[in-house]
This record gives C-alpha cells, sequence and structure tokens, in this order.
C-alpha cells in the first residue's frame, strides 16, 4: 500500500536497488519531490522504473543530491485511479487541478502511506481527497505544530511526509531509519516478499468478536471484512492487512456487518 522513501540533507541517496525494489513491490507510479531555490519541486507520473531511473539520473546531473532533502514515493492503489496524475507527492493545495500537475513548484509538498478513512471525490484517491477537505483548511506552517500533527494523525490513522521549502521534513506515524534513510514500511527490502495478495476489503463499522469470545471496537479501518465477511486486522506498522480465523463483524446494533463496495479498498493482505 505504497511507501514512502526520505532523506534529509547531508545524507546519501539509498541504494539504486533498494529504489527499484520500492518500485516493483509499489509498481502503479512513482514521483520524488525536492527542495531546491526556496521552493519545493515535485515531479510525478512515472509508472516504468525506467522511467522514474532515468528522470533521477538526470536530476543528479542538475543537483547535489547528497545535499538535498528528498523525498520519494512509490504507489499502489487503494483508491481512485491508476494513473499518472494520482501518484504522488501533492502539493498542499485545495484546487484540484495542482494536485494532478504531474510537474509542480509549491512551498510545502506531502506524500502519504496507507488507507484514509474518508469519502472520496469521484475520481480523487483518499490522500487527494483528504488533501483538499482537510490539509488545505489549516493555518500555514501547521506541519510545524505539534498540536495539529496529533490532529492529523488521529484523523487519517496512518503515516504522512512533509517536505517545506528549507528543506526540512516532517514525519506523521512510525518511519524505519535505515542506514539515515527513513522508509514507511519494510517494502523497501527485497525479502519483504514473503507473500502477499491484494484483497477488496471493507472497514467494520461497528465491533467484532474473536475466535476467543472477546468484543473489539472496530475505529477507522482498523478491523475489515472482505465479500464473504471474513474478518482481518489492520496493521499500522507493517502496513497490511492479516485474516483473523474464526472472527466476526457486528454493526453497532448487533447486526452482522455486511460489505459495502462504496467504503471498500484495495488493502494488501499477508497470505
Amino acid at each position: 500500500m505504497c511507501i514512502i522513501v526520505a532523506k534529509r540533507s547531508g545524507n546519501s541517496m539509498p541504494d539504486k536497488t533498494i529504489l527499484q525494489t520500492c518500485f516493483e513491490n509499489n509498481p502503479d507510479g512513482a514521483g520524488v519531490m525536492w527542495n531546491e531555490s526556496d521552493k519545493v519541486h515535485i515531479r510525478k507520473g512515472f509508472m516504468a522504473w525506467l522511467d522514474f531511473d532515468n528522470f533521477m539520473n538526470t536530476l543528479s546531473n542538475c543537483i547535489d543530491l547528497t545535499e538535498t532533502s528528498l523525498v520519494m514515493h512509490f504507489r499502489i492503489t487503494t483508491h481512485g485511479e491508476t494513473n499518472p496524475h494520482n501518484c504522488h507527492p501533492f502539493p498542499i493545495s485545495g484546487k484540484i487541478n495542482h494536485l494532478k500537475q504531474l510537474s509542480f513548484k509549491t512551498n510545502v509538498g506531502v506524500c502519504h502511506n496507507g488507507v484514509i478513512p474518508i469519502k472520496c471525490i469521484p475520481k480523487l484517491s483518499d490522500t487527494q481527497t483528504y488533501i483538499v477537505k482537510r490539509l488545505s483548511t489549516f493555518k500555514k506552517g501547521f506541519y510545524k505544530n505539534k498540536a495539529c500533527m496529533n490532529q492529523i494523525e488521529h484523523e487519517i490513522q496512518s503515516k504522512m511526509c512533509f517536505l517545506d521549502n528549507s528543506g526540512k521534513i516532517f514525519f506523521i506515524g512510525d518511519f524505519i531509519k535505515d542506514n539515515g534513510i527513513f522508509y514507511s514500511n519494510y517494502s523497501y527490502k527485497s525479502y519483504f516478499d514473503f507473500g502477499y495478495d491484494i484483497e477488496w476489503l471493507c472497514p467494520v463499522e461497528g465491533y467484532i468478536i474473536d475466535s476467543d469470545g472477546l468484543l473489539h471496537e472496530s475505529s477507522d479501518v482498523e478491523y475489515l471484512i472482505d465479500e464473504n465477511c471474513n474478518v482481518y486486522e489492520y496493521d499500522y506498522y507493517l502496513d497490511c492487512a492479516m485474516k483473523l480465523d474464526n472472527a466476526r463483524a457486528y454493526n453497532h446494533y448487533g447486526i452482522p456487518f455486511r460489505f459495502d463496495e462504496y467504503s471498500a479498498c484495495y488493502i494488501e493482505v499477508i497470505r
């Protein structure tokens, strides 16, 4: 369900084989943002590894990548169409046409990893919808405010990475730091392919009863069901879902919860 790769100024770029693994494990389009000349530059919509690799080689001939703060994103589609315009990063803007631009300059950009429990604007992803409806309404510099960031984390229950025009990087959620580089999950490792599928899952609005008969309230996308009403638990750290044997989902009235295709999305599931 996507991966964010971020490096601060002064750190070397990740090895190219790592970036290729990120793309292969998250193959629905890539993008990058970096700070240059008091702006955040966004380039995205690379739907093939060679296109992304060629651009990064060109960029390395124009700026010193080691001395530049830079954030990359490799996408797996959950909401919205799989196309160049829905790739990350995005500027913080309330204008939808800004979010769809493949080349853009702004004061702050953002990448997202996970699923945001929000009703999407038609043809937009959950991230684009959240930017338009929420992030664009916050005051300037909100990403420097701890209370605002805590509020966002509570709402999205997933991970974000912001880059501003001074080259500072701000994180929401737990990131893995490996050799000076920050990763939003383990899909940068080749052995990540321990076995997973992409399933069409619907968040449970109510609660679940597990195999031991214990009741667990479901908030946001913590628990999900498939079309056969099998129950899954979402792991925010691994950024995937795991099937729960013999668990049952119910709504707040105690009636068995039913699959709703309108709120469902594609999510990685461990086999």
